[in-house]
Formats: C-alpha cells, sequence, structure tokens
C-alpha cells in the first residue's frame, strides 16, 4: 500500500482511494477467494489511516472497498464496514444472486439472456439503495447472443444512473489489459443516455497509476462515445 501510495504521489494525484475487495459476511466460513477477510479489515483500515497521516501534506487518501450487492447479506455488510471509518464504496458486481450458494460469476460468457436480466436488476437495486459511489465495470457481463437483447436490458443500467446520480466506470484495467470491457455498444448506450462517466483506474498493482496510454485510450473512447466525463466525484457513505 505504501508502494501505491508513493505511486500515485510520482503519477501527480491529488487524492487516491483504495477500494481492495471488500469482505463478505458469508455463512459457514465460505471465502471467495480473491477479497480480504473480515479478519483483515482492521489492518486494512489501521494501515490507510497512518499513510494518510504520514503524507498528509503530499496527498489525499481515502478508504474504500470495491463492494458487490447480495440482497441476503448486504445490511449485514454495511454493518460491518461501518465498524470502522469508511469514505466510500463502488458497486462491482462480479457475481449475480448471493454468491456462496446460487451465485453466476458474470463475466464468464453465456447466450443466456435471463443471466443479463438478473445481473441488470441487481445492479439497478444496488444504486437505488443510495450507497455506492460509482458503478465499476458495469459491463463486465458477457454476452454472446444477440446484441440488441443485450442492449435493450443493459439500457436499464443506464437509466437508473441517470435516475440515481450514480456514475459509471470507464475502466482502464479492461484497456490496459485488452478485456472484454469496456464494451463499445455499451458506452455508445451511456453517451446517448447522458450518464456520468468516471475513468476508474482499477490499478490491482502500483505500476497501473500512471498509464498515459491507457488514459490516452480511455478519452478517446469518451470523445467517441461523448461521453459525460467527470472530474470530481461525490462521495456517498455506506451507512444502514
Amino acid at each position: 500500500m505504501r508502494e501505491t501510495v508513493e505511486a500515485a504521489i510520482g503519477a501527480g494525484m491529488a487524492t487516491l482511494g483504495f477500494s481492495c475487495h471488500t469482505p463478505y459476511p458469508f455463512p459457514d466460513g465460505y471465502y471467495s477467494g480473491f477479497r480480504m477477510t473480515p479478519g483483515e479489515q482492521k489492518t486494512y483500515v489501521d494501515t490507510i489511516l497512518e499513510l494518510r497521516e504520514e503524507y498528509s501534506d503530499k496527498i489525499k487518501l481515502l478508504i474504500g472497498y470495491e463492494a458487490e450487492y447480495y440482497p441476503r447479506h448486504f445490511n449485514d455488510l454495511l454493518k460491518m464496514l461501518n465498524r470502522y471509518p469508511c469514505d466510500y464504496i463502488i458497486l462491482g458486481q462480479h457475481s449475480i444472486n448471493n454468491e456462496y450458494d446460487d451465485g453466476y460469476f458474470v463475466a464468464c460468457p453465456t447466450d443466456d439472456i435471463g443471466i443479463i436480466e438478473k445481473y441488470v436488476d441487481q445492479v439497478c437495486e444496488a444504486m437505488r439503495f443510495g450507497v455506492y459511489s460509482y458503478v465499476a465495470h458495469p459491463d463486465i457481463a458477457t454476452y454472446t447472443g444477440d446484441m440488441s437483447l443485450y442492449l435493450e436490458k443493459m439500457k436499464n443500467i443506464c437509466e437508473v444512473s441517470v435516475e440515481t446520480d450514480t456514475p459509471l466506470e470507464i475502466n482502464m484495467l479492461g484497456i490496459r489489459e485488452s478485456r472484454h470491457y469496456p464494451k463499445d455498444e455499451f458506452l455508445a448506450l451511456a453517451g446517448e443516455l447522458g450518464c456520468k462517466m468516471i475513468l476508474g483506474c482499477d490499478a490491482h498493482a502500483p505500476s497501473a497509476l500512471d498509464r498515459p496510454t491507457t488514459y490516452k485510450r480511455a478519452m478517446e473512447l469518451a470523445e467517441k462515445y461523448s461521453l459525460n466525463v467527470i472530474e470530481e466525484l461525490t462521495l456517498k457513505r455506506p451507512s444502514l
């Protein structure tokens, strides 16, 4: 985390928000494998607080999480996050339903429009809670069927984004690694409907913070699809 802070300062950033994959209070000891455990939360927060004080004259540090919306466990998640200081959470909906016993990882290719519909419904419900500051990689779900059906469903995410004033992300990890997102057809839809958009670094490593080529490509996409890219984000605190 110190290396990440120093990389951000080296890249000329004035603010850095940490948003590691949140712990989740699943039952039966279930663990996803790609997130911190509940037992690691205090160390995560304490480390950021220490770095915030140490580097206070050089950069502003924010404490956040990337968190899915799982209806069955969501209130328990908010209680967990509020045990310690938290500035914001972002929505990164990697699975539908509740993951541990009935989930489906939405980045897996599928021609089942029902999976896309469920993904959209869950993302929209999450935005309406009003606790997520923005939606990370909203176009992560991979659909291999009729594109018109896909866009018909995904339009709801854009409409609720506008309705709730929740920005959507142009994901720079997807650009860096040439993933299936950001998806041009979805960006075009977001541009047409006037969604607020934000560039999300999705760093995963300190070296990802200073990638001018990635930034340039993201801005080219923004210009191509007339996207409303915002420079300042209104943070929503994840309170019950």
